[in-house]
């Protein structure tokens, strides 16, 4: 506060600290969002698991364990899932999609975007699995 000309207080709002402090969480938020994004997954083991190559390339879709679904690397909003499968499949109708589910979650949630995929007309499902190691 500071004493004005005619003897009275006049409080001023110093904003900047404010300003730094609003700066610095910025530059945090930008360096931790990318790195929240790109967890690692963890697919489910399997005894035997086989390498599958397709000619044309399959189509990956990701399931995060929060839920996320990602189309190769790009995020895909799961209202979105039948219509964009829907024009990847009505171009090409004998395309594979290989389903990579985290080992996390729920079979109940895998299952849902299976049949969103089933009701978009795919016919190639594959679901990604990580050998096991025998012990």
């Amino acid at each position: 506060m500071k004493a004005d000309s005619t003897g009275g207080l006049r409080s001023e709002l110093n904003v900047t600290p404010l300003v730094d402090v609003v700066l610095v969480l910025l530059i945090i938020f930008m360096v931790v969002t990318p790195l929240m994004r790109n967890r690692a997954l963890e697919l489910p083991r399997a005894s035997a698991v086989e390498a599958v190559k397709q000619n044309p390339a399959p189509v990956t879709l990701t399931i995060n364990a929060d839920k996320t679904l990602l189309l190769g690397s790009e995020v895909l909003p799961r209202e979105h899932l039948p219509a964009v499968m829907g024009r990847v499949i009505a171009a090409n109708p004998d395309i594979a999609i290989h389903v990579k589910g985290d080992r996390r979650l729920k079979y109940k949630d895998v299952k849902s975007v299976l049949d969103d995929l089933h009701k978009a007309g795919a016919r190639r499902l594959a679901l990604a699995a990580a050998e096991q190691k025998e012990e």
